[in-house]
């Protein structure tokens, strides 16, 4: 049997950015795409929790009114972390500004706890509320899927373009 290699040179350029993409170069470039996604939908958790209602489960008699301190809380400590292989979404409990922080980012979301009891301070008449979570946090994040979708395939279409040179 006999091989002919032409274009040798072409072929070793074709090995080095098969190698670079093998190297961590896809990774690089899907991740970079990944975190770009993301930022939309942060934005989008943040207005969720902005625009969410928590009521109470047994109205109160005298009104009881809605504190806006715990959901700007919330959108505020909503932060995205990067990963070896993508990026991962929390609520920093100590950035909530409200005791309990993290607890209470559990507590809201409907997914992670239909309601919950805390005391109310300065109401002798009312010791305890019982408030409804709503689906805020996670119901958002899998609603940009389509964006960390076209994120892999355009980080993907970057390596692809930079192996064929």
């Amino acid at each position: 049997m006999r091989y002919r290699v032409t274009g040798q040179a072409e072929l070793g350029r074709l090995a080095g950015r098969l190698r670079e993409a093998a190297d961590g170069g896809l990774q690089r470039d899907v991740n970079a795409e990944l975190r770009a996604a993301a930022k939309p939908v942060r934005r989008a958790v943040q207005a969720a929790v902005l625009g969410a209602s928590f009521p109470d489960a047994e109205p109160a008699a005298g009104g009881g009114g809605e504190s806006r301190g715990l959901r700007a809380g919330l959108a505020r400590a909503t932060e995205i972390h990067d990963l070896s292989n993508g990026v991962r979404f929390a609520v920093d409990g100590n950035k909530v500004g409200i005791e309990r922080g993290h607890r209470l980012a559990q507590l809201t979301d409907t997914e992670t706890a239909p309601r919950w009891r805390h005391p109310v301070r300065g109401r002798r008449d009312r010791k305890w509320r019982t408030q409804i979570g709503r689906p805020w946090f996670f119901v958002t994040i899998r609603g940009g899927r389509p964006k960390f979708e076209a994120g892999v395939e355009r980080g993907m279409a970057k390596t692809a373009r930079r192996i064929e040179g």
